[in-house]
């Protein structure tokens, strides 16, 4: 059996804090300040609406908050879209923070949002999940929505964010051109990987996306543990390939554990299936314990 490169590469789900501002309007001047003040605008910021898209960070770990005052034609050029906007529960009595398990919650509801509208699991794509809550100032004055945002990045690790054109709803359905396929493995070492880019499968490449699980319970495994956590991939990959544990010909490399990602409600690894010893050639879905082809 190959030997296994156990790669961990880091991604960030963001929770991050929105701006805006609040207008107040008045009836047209009657000399009546009573009736001005009465009809005064809810200090609320505005809640963000499903189906608009937005252009923000280049970056998605480092994404910020759109301007929702300001969204753009999802047919034109923008980077995020927001695709479900929900209220937290009533008993919520704080402003949920990473790690939380109310946000947790949200963020759990972004997810399944998420398999409805994109039309398939967004963790076996180059896409990137965000969850946002009200600013401390909109806490205050009673907003508890949150609202599930998605963008596309060039690379499987979540990075450079691509300017695109078009909804993402139903982006794994069919052809599904931003999902996990083959790609090249940028930067490996003996422990470590720095990226993924994808590859055309015809063309020799590194690895091909074989699936991923979530990891159970809400306590991050030790450190310790992560091996044995990341040991699961031997047999999402064995299922991909239709073949067995101790009879495939083939390793694989994992994605996912990362801390903050962990805080922000990412509990899930992705695994790869790895050939140590050369390139490949086309898919090995379905290749068993045969050697992968060159």
């Amino acid at each position: 059996m190959n030997a296994v490169t156990r790669a961990i590469a880091s991604t960030s789900l963001a929770v991050l804090v929105l701006f805006g501002g609040s207008a107040c309007a008045g009836t047209p001047g009657d000399g009546n300040l009573s009736d001005d003040w009465a009809t005064m605008a809810d200090p609320r910021v505005r809640v963000p609406e499903v189906g608009r898209c937005y252009n923000g960070a280049d970056v998605a770990q480092n994404s910020y908050p759109p301007n929702w005052y300001r969204p753009v034609p999802c047919e034109g050029t923008h980077t995020a879209e927001t695709f479900h906007v929900d209220e937290l529960p009533a008993e919520v009595s704080e402003r949920p923070a990473l790690g939380h398990r109310h946000y947790w919650a949200a963020f759990d509801t972004c997810e399944t949002q998420s398999k409805a509208f994109l039309g398939g699991d967004w963790h076996a794509a180059r896409l990137y999940l965000s969850v946002f809550v009200p600013t401390p100032p909109q806490w205050d004055v009673g907003a508890r929505w949150f609202a599930c945002q998605v963008v596309e990045t060039k690379t499987v690790l979540p990075g450079l964010v691509v300017q695109r054109s078009g909804s993402l709803r139903n982006a794994l359905t069919g052809p599904a051109a931003v999902a996990h396929r083959c790609t090249d493995v940028i930067g490996l070492t003996e422990d470590d990987w720095e990226d993924l880019t994808p590859v055309d499968c015809a063309q020799p490449h590194d690895v091909e996306f074989a699936g991923s699980f979530k990891v159970p319970g809400t306590t991050a495994p030790a450190a310790d543990k992560r091996e044995g956590t990341f040991d699961r991939c031997w047999d999402v990959v064995a299922g991909y390939l239709g073949g067995t544990v101790d009879g495939m010909r083939m390793g694989y490399i994992p994605w996912g554990l990362d801390p903050k990602d962990w805080s922000n409600g990412d509990r899930w690894v992705r695994c790869f299936a790895w050939s140590s010893e050369k390139k490949t050639r086309g898919s090995v879905k379905g290749l068993g314990d045969r050697t992968p082809p060159s």
